[in-house]
C-alpha cells in the first residue's frame, strides 16, 4: 500500500508517544524496515459530560432553578453557555430561568492540551399553574359576578372545587376545568351572605398533585 490509516485512542489521561515503523517486502521476498522514533504524540481527549437537579426537561416557571453537576472527564477548563444569554466558568453552577421557553445548554470541557469536547443538552421550562382564585362574589342574579371560577390554570386534570360552610359541611362539589359554583347549596338554594371555605384539587402535567384552600366572601345577598 502506497498509504495507511490508523486511529489512535488515549484515554490514559497523559500525553502518549508511539513510534512508527514501516516495513517492505519486495516481490524477491526481502524484506526491508525504518522506524521513526517518538514521531506521533497523542493528547489525552476530555469528555464533556453534566447532569442537573431537576431534570431539564421537568423544570417550571415556579421554580425555574436548576444545578448543574459537572461530570466532565479529564478536563480542567470549563464554559457553561445557558442558552438564555447567560454563561459561568464554575464548575457545578446553579442558575435560574426567567421566562418560559426551550434553551440549549452547552457545556465546553478543554484540558491543559487545549482538546475540547462539547456537549449540548434541551432544557424546557413549562408553564406553572398560579390559579387566580377570586376572594369574593356576588350571587344575586344581576349578571355581574354571579359565579366563582377559578382562573389561571393549564394543562391539568382531576380538577375538583369543594365548598364548605363555617361549620365544615360540605356544600358544593365540582369536577372539571371550567368548574364554577353558582352560590346554591346542595339542596339548590343560594346560600346566606357571610364567609365561606374552598378546596381546590388538581393534578398538573407532570402528575403532581395540588391542594389550594382558603376563604370565601358571599356577598350581595339577602342575609
Amino acid at each position: 500500500f502506497d498509504t495507511a490509516e490508523y486511529t489512535y485512542v488515549n484515554s490514559s489521561g497523559r500525553l502518549r508517544v508511539y513510534d512508527v515503523t514501516l516495513e517492505i517486502l519486495t516481490d524477491e521476498g526481502c524484506l526491508g524496515s525504518t522506524t521513526l522514533d517518538s514521531s506521533i504524540t497523542v493528547v489525552p481527549q476530555p469528555i464533556a459530560a453534566f447532569s442537573s437537579d431537576p431534570d431539564l426537561d421537568k423544570l417550571k416557571t415556579t421554580n425555574p432553578l436548576v444545578q448543574f453537576k459537572n461530570e466532565s472527564i479529564q478536563a480542567n477548563w470549563l464554559v457553561w453557555d445557558f442558552g438564555d444569554g447567560e454563561r459561568s466558568r464554575e464548575q457545578n453552577p446553579a442558575h435560574e430561568y426567567k421566562l418560559e421557553g426551550e434553551y440549549e445548554v452547552m457545556l465546553v470541557a478543554r484540558n491543559v492540551y487545549q482538546c475540547s469536547d462539547t456537549l449540548r443538552k434541551k432544557a424546557i421550562v413549562n408553564h406553572a399553574n398560579i390559579p387566580f382564585i377570586p376572594s369574593a362574589f356576588t350571587p344575586n342574579g344581576d349578571g355581574i359576578n354571579d359565579f366563582f371560577s377559578i382562573d389561571g390554570l393549564q394543562d391539568v386534570s382531576d380538577v375538583t372545587l369543594e365548598i364548605f360552610d363555617r361549620w365544615g359541611h360540605l356544600i358544593f362539589q365540582g369536577d372539571g376545568l371550567d368548574v364554577q359554583w353558582d352560590g346554591s347549596n346542595n339542596q339548590s338554594r343560594v346560600v346566606q351572605q357571610g364567609v365561606y371555605n374552598y378546596r381546590l384539587l388538581y393534578t398538573d402535567s407532570f402528575g403532581e398533585s395540588f391542594e389550594v384552600s382558603g376563604n370565601l366572601s358571599v356577598v350581595g345577598v339577602e342575609k
